[in-house]
């Protein structure tokens, strides 16, 4: 980013601003003030422009989905009113969370481990957990729910 420099001296504040070029790359702006504020006796203040591209993108989709949401919302709503699908989705919830997909997606912990007596896929210990023993303990979770409501109805 080639930068061209505009400084003006006011009071005792050294204001630069910065206008940076995407044809060229050199060095960033924050650098450079950070720079010239080791330099010179004044602190140099660098604030970086507003992302007008997210500012604009963030609010057009905002808009747009409240828009289609007002549209649509008599087609879907008899889906999301259902008590079938919140009864889904917390069940669902119940399984990720009570089976440690999150534990093992937040720790980015292996799929499994190779052993000398072969792969090992339920992990030793308390504290740690393999993403395959994620899937036993969900299987298990589910057989136990599929059971349980055999045995109510």
């Amino acid at each position: 980013m080639a930068i061209r420099l505009r400084v003006e001296v006011s009071r005792i504040h050294l204001c630069i601003h910065c206008i940076t070029d995407t044809l060229l790359s050199s060095f960033e702006p924050s650098a450079l003030a950070a720079r010239l504020s080791q330099s010179t006796p004044v602190e140099v203040p660098f604030r970086p422009p507003p992302n007008y591209g997210l500012i604009i993108t963030s609010t057009a989709s905002i808009l747009g989905l409240g828009i289609m949401a007002k549209f649509f919302w008599p087609f879907f709503s008899f889906i999301v009113l259902s008590r079938w699908t919140w009864a889904l989705a917390c069940i669902l919830s119940s399984l990720i969370f009570t089976s440690g997909y999150m534990f093992t997606r937040i720790r980015g912990m292996p799929f499994a481990q190779s052993t000398r007596q072969g792969t090992q896929w339920i992990a030793g210990g308390y504290s740690n957990q393999f993403g395959a023993e994620t899937y036993v303990i969900s299987t298990l979770c589910t057989c136990i729910t599929r059971g349980l409501k055999l045995t109510v109805d």
